[in-house]
């Protein structure tokens, strides 16, 4: 099941997925990789099993990139339960909004860069 949705969504992202990737590759040269549609693991609540998949992961400094688009405006509870027990892993999570892509993306990717230790513009 988790292999297939992935493939999709790697398949059918957004255009701020898509822009945001462009961005976040250009990252491997200087030896963070960036994976996207990472699957972070399973938790199960005892009434409920959820699969988390996030956006994008460099597994080296631990860190998950979000991408919020219209619909987290209909699941925030959601959202706060998944990074609470995506932090509690070890990970830090950092999201921006479809606007922050589209219309700010030098800025987006240098806030990115504070996370990556010895990063060098």
């Amino acid at each position: 099941y988790v292999v297939n949705r992935l493939r999709e969504l790697r398949r059918n992202a957004t255009p701020e997925e898509k822009k945001m990737w462009t961005c976040l590759r250009e990252y491997r040269k200087v030896g963070y990789v960036f994976r996207r549609q990472y699957f972070i693991g399973k938790h199960w609540t005892g009434t409920q099993l959820y699969y988390f998949v996030t956006d994008f992961a460099c597994l080296k400094v631990k860190l998950i990139i979000e991408i919020d688009g219209p619909i987290h405006n209909n699941q925030k509870e959601y959202d706060v339960y998944r990074q609470q027990v995506i932090e509690s892993s070890g990970f830090t999570v950092i999201r921006f909004t479809n606007d922050e892509v589209n219309n700010q993306i030098i800025q987006v990717c240098r806030k990115i860069e504070l996370y990556l230790p010895d990063f060098k513009k």
